[in-house]
């Protein structure tokens, strides 16, 4: 099997217009917007990368001090704990 290639500029472009168009639901048609990526890969570039309000990098000290609630509340997994965490995600 061939090696996925990296995202260009372009395709997220056209990705971020399949998820307008189709919206975050139906994968399989967004994808046919999007050519050369397969429905897994639109929906894992867009939950991971694209979708607007994703927080990435460093963490401020209120998602410290949230997270510690969260694990003494007894979450501990970390996909359980990324969904209370407004704009992280689970990987």
């Amino acid at each position: 099997p061939k090696a996925p290639s990296k995202w260009t500029e372009e395709e997220n472009e056209q990705l971020r217009r399949a998820v307008e168009a189709r919206g975050e639901k139906n994968w399989r048609e967004g994808a046919e917007l999007v050519p050369g990526r397969d429905h897994v890969q639109c929906l894992q570039r867009w939950k991971k990368v694209l979708k607007p309000g994703l927080q990435k990098g460093t963490w401020k000290a209120e998602e410290d001090t949230q997270l510690v609630q969260l694990v003494c509340e007894g979450f501990k997994n970390w996909g359980q704990l990324a969904a209370r965490m407004s704009g992280r995600t689970s990987k």
